[in-house]
């Protein structure tokens, strides 16, 4: 599962995850995508973009509540959960599940969250 981003040139970009937890992107050509927006855990929301390059970058800005966490899923079928670090960095952790509908992960703070996402 992947999810797309457009750059400042009008050209969409998919955003995925290799089988090792790194975060790809691929240029799909001209089109558009919504905005996407991430909280870091300690509520500050960050708004995701691509460079011209393909580049994934970070930007802070003021929002509603949103999101903590994207969950990707690797060519192989492993689960990653995409967050952002209070310094705006893009972390991944390859996620566990559990048998009642959630998800588990360590956070970029080091403590291991369950969730659910179903």
């Amino acid at each position: 599962m992947a999810f797309n981003l457009q750059d400042g040139g009008g050209i969409l970009w998919s955003v995925s995850v290799t089988d090792a937890g790194l975060l790809t992107t691929t240029n799909l050509g001209a089109g558009s995508a919504g905005t996407v927006f991430l909280n870091d855990w300690r509520g500050l929301t960050w708004q995701l973009g691509v460079t011209t390059g393909g580049l994934l970058t970070t930007n802070s800005v003021a929002t509603a509540s949103n999101p903590t966490f994207i969950v990707l899923s690797s060519p192989s079928g492993f689960l990653w959960v995409l967050t952002v670090t209070p310094a705006g960095l893009l972390a991944t952790a390859l996620q566990q599940a559990f048998g009642d509908d959630s998800l588990s992960f360590i956070s970029p703070t080091g403590f291991e969250q369950k969730v659910s996402v179903f």
